[in-house]
């Protein structure tokens, strides 16, 4: 028995010790990874140790969140041509679909949003429904793992403060999706409203927000969009980003265009070398051969608008882009009088304006957005409004039944000191009327004659049979008052045997009071009855009066 509870000791100690391992492990696992995914860039270290981890047994969100780390690796890195890249993509997928973890959720659409935007070379319907599906996700989100908030480099970072960060740069997302539907002013109210939140946290703007408020309110024909582009070029500079450089090289290039294309040209053209040289994707041929034909310089135009085309020869591609690349041509061949091609691009210009239709697709996926968003808090201004009036209504009936209670408490205290008032005043009033018959001379030798112990020589006056009569009416509320004022044909005689009987004195008592005969006083007594005309008895009306 001994060394079976040795041997189960032992097991349970193991099993502990191993469970406590195992913790500690995927502890350290989670760490790992958010502090990969807080690394602005990636490099060859960050994509071993993801391979590393992949190595070991992990929970399905530890392999959801390794894939999504290792697809934005290759995003950031330039290679999502990877054979695994669309595998990743795919896991990443179908495990935040159903997760419930809101912010890791907007974080993984808003990078499956980044990863589209490149590939597709801008905004899609399937984009922008990834952002719009991070918008509803990061709207959901109350808290974030402790993690984020540490490994964030937000300054006096918080739970709320990475939520409405992240938040924002989804917005910043949709900005793009405004911009390809023409909606500037919409593009320029997410992008101040974003700075203003960078600025106000102490969070680095980065230099795309200026780039967007710049072009902006250069369409909007605003002078100061080249302080704004300005100051993206300057933050750009201070990187070795020469992808960003060339583009905020470019934007501010485009505040000159109206005012001074010459100027315009040559920061357009120093864009497009250092494009060229780094091996940027983004070149800006397309735009130098625009503007070189609107300074009338026709062969530069053809020759930078034909080597912006042969970027579009291999993809069936329809956007503003390249219908703008075919308007230059038409026009430049138009200019040049070369009839035959200008009428080739004219045609190809004609069919994108019909054949495109992802701008029609994005507004529709807007508008739907715009609608089910309104109507999702219509609702929920409709819950919160009967929310209100019930705990309104539960409110004041809560408050009439307090007021209700304390007004009965307040009335029965009052009862209750009226009556206690009342019996001591009825107390006092007692105490007071047992003294004046305990005095009264009358009242005396009637009590004594009722006793047997009568005083023969107490003489009774006129003024104690008075004083009687006006104690009997007080005692006995207004007796007197209503015999004189029902039976008015009563003598005082009457009267003062009719208080006699009232205290139920016998015919002997009385007869002794008033100094008659016993048979005297029933005579007496019997002119009283006729007076009175009851048919009772004496006593029995006196009593019932």
């Amino acid at each position: 028995m001994r060394k079976i509870l040795n041997v189960f000791t032992i097991i349970i100690f193991a099993s502990t010790a191993f469970f406590s391992c195992k913790n500690e492990n995927s502890e350290q696992i989670d760490d790992l990874l958010f502090k990969i995914q807080s690394h602005a860039k990636a490099d060859e270290n960050d994509l071993a140790t993801l391979d590393s981890i992949g190595q070991l047994k992990l929970t399905e969100e530890q392999k959801a969140h390794r894939s999504l780390l290792k697809i934005r690796a290759y995003w950031l890195m330039g290679r999502l041509d990877e054979p695994d890249s669309d595998t990743l993509i795919k896991v990443v997928s179908d495990y935040y679909e159903n997760s419930r973890d809101y912010y890791m959720k907007a974080k993984a659409y808003y990078i499956l949003f980044r990863i589209d935007y490149d590939v597709n070379n801008g905004v899609d319907l399937d984009g922008t429904n990834l952002l719009l599906k991070g918008l509803k996700a990061i709207n959901k989100a109350k808290k974030v793992d402790s993690r984020i908030v540490k490994y964030s480099g937000i300054p006096n970072a918080d739970e709320k403060l990475v939520i409405e960060y992240q938040k924002h740069w989804i917005m910043l997302g949709l900005a793009n999706s405004y911009r390809s539907i023409g909606r500037y002013d919409d593009v320029l109210s997410v992008t101040t409203e974003a700075v203003d939140f960078f600025e106000k946290n102490g969070i680095a703007v980065p230099a795309y927000c200026y780039n967007q408020i710049g072009l902006c309110l250069f369409l909007n024909n605003n002078d100061s969009c080249a302080y704004y582009c300005k100051k993206a070029l300057d933050l750009s500079l201070q990187t070795d980003d020469y992808d960003l450089i060339s583009n905020s090289m470019f934007f501010y290039g485009t505040c000159f265009r109206k005012n001074d294309p010459k100027k315009a040209l040559e920061i357009y053209k120093e864009a497009n070398e250092i494009a060229y040289k780094n091996n940027i994707r983004r070149k800006y041929d397309a735009e130098i051969g625009q503007l070189s034909y609107e300074l009338k310089d026709y062969d530069s135009a053809l020759y930078y608008t034909g080597r912006a085309l042969q970027a579009y020869n291999d993809k069936d591609s329809y956007d503003d882009i390249l219908r703008n690349i075919y308007r230059t041509l038409f026009k430049a061949y138009m200019a040049k009088g070369d009839y035959k091609e200008a009428a080739t691009y004219a045609n190809r210009c004609i069919s994108i304006f019909y054949k495109s239709r992802e701008k029609e697709e994005t507004v529709v996926a807007f508008e739907n957005y715009r609608k089910e968003t309104e109507n999702e808090n219509r609702l929920y201004a409709k819950k919160v409004k009967v929310a209100m009036y019930m705990v309104f209504a539960v409110s004041i009936i809560a408050i009439a039944l307090v007021f209700t209670a304390l007004y009965q408490k307040t009335m029965r205290r009052k009862e209750s000191e009226r009556m206690s008032a009342l019996r001591l005043a009825m107390e006092q009033k007692q105490n007071v009327q047992d003294n004046w018959l305990a005095n009264n001379k009358v009242y005396k030798k009637a009590t004594a004659l009722e006793n047997g112990s009568a005083d023969r020589s107490l003489v009774l006056s006129d003024d104690d049979w008075k004083e009687f009569v006006i104690i009997t009416n007080i005692v006995h509320n207004g007796f007197v008052m209503k015999l004189k004022e029902l039976h008015p044909s009563l003598t005082e005689k009457d009267i003062e045997a009719c208080c006699c009987s009232r205290y139920g004195f016998s015919d002997m008592t009385i007869a002794a009071l008033c100094g008659i005969e016993i048979r005297s006083f029933k005579r007496h007594r019997q002119r009283i009855m006729e007076k009175l005309g009851g048919e009772k008895s004496f006593h029995e009306m006196m009593k019932d009066f």
